[in-house]
């Protein structure tokens, strides 16, 4: 009976055995065909910058960049362009009237567990918002907004302090202002809902707005946002909270306005 009984069990170990490595393996040929595409969407733009000329200070009014218009042409969601030298994160960014569409579907539309970056929907990217909103995933493999997780560390900030978020139609940089950690809807009257601030009603608004992002951060920064500022911010997953994000908030560099 006992030779049995560890026959059954090695054969349940084996299946399970089996099962998980199948999983890792799908996880990482899903990864890398990730990665492929990303990586080509990015060199096709890149090397587009190269090639043409967008004006001064990287602004063409009413017209779409030119590093852009073939990856618009593609995907009619884009909207703009998210990088931050020195990391994985280099991506498109695409924005629809439903913030559920890209979370499992990558910039061809096709089915991923990796997504997308996108903006909050309620966010206006042509007259930009006092605050743009962008969720990206934080996987397992390093890549979308999983870097955003070093930002805990000062020295991380000091090496990477530059966000570059371009739009269809102007570059830009912000300046990191903020790095926190905050669990969202938890229903609690002391939850800081920053995924619900993209316009300000008045000064005061704005103000507590950023006010809320500086007491919250992790370290000081020494850059802080007036009205008139716009602001961008980065949110994704963080597991040392219960339903946590870790969310970078920076503001536009006014030498791009000049």
């Amino acid at each position: 009976m006992n030779k049995i009984w560890n026959r059954i069990l090695i054969l349940v170990f084996a299946l399970i055995f089996l099962v998980s490595g199948g999983m890792i393996v799908r996880y990482f040929i899903a990864s890398r065909q990730a990665e492929h595409q990303y990586d080509q969407l990015a060199r096709q733009v890149h090397q587009a910058e190269k090639d043409t000329e967008t004006g001064k200070n990287g602004i063409s009014e009413n017209k779409v960049l030119p590093q852009y218009q073939k990856l618009l042409k593609q995907n009619p969601d884009l909207v703009g362009w998210i990088s931050i030298e020195g990391t994985t994160i280099d991506y498109p960014v695409v924005q629809t009237k439903d913030n559920e569409r890209y979370l499992h579907r990558a910039f061809d539309g096709t089915e991923s567990a990796h997504g997308c970056i996108f903006a909050d929907a309620s966010c206006s990217l042509v007259k930009p918002s006092d605050n743009i909103i962008l969720y990206g995933h934080h996987m397992k493999d390093g890549s979308m907004f999983a870097a955003l997780d070093q930002y805990k560390n000062e020295s991380f900030l000091q090496e990477h302090p530059v966000i570059c978020f371009d739009t269809l139609y102007r570059q830009g940089r912000y300046e990191v202002m903020a790095v926190f950690v905050e669990s969202v809807n938890t229903g609690g009257t002391s939850e800081f809902r920053y995924y619900e601030f993209t316009e300000a009603e008045n000064e005061k608004e704005f103000q507590d707005f950023v006010h809320g992002c500086i007491e919250r951060s992790i370290y000081t920064t020494g850059v802080w946002a007036e009205p008139g500022d716009e602001i961008l911010t980065l949110s994704t997953c963080e597991y040392t909270k219960n339903n946590g994000r870790m969310v970078v908030v920076a503001k536009k560099k006014l030498e791009d306005e000049a």
